[in-house]
């Protein structure tokens, strides 16, 4: 279990977030 994401892995689920946030 990982309790924390990398960074590429933390920039991808933000970039989600705000594309999920435009819609």
């Amino acid at each position: 279990d990982k309790k924390y994401l990398s960074s590429s892995e933390r920039g991808e689920l933000a970039e989600r977030l705000k594309l999920s946030d435009m819609q």
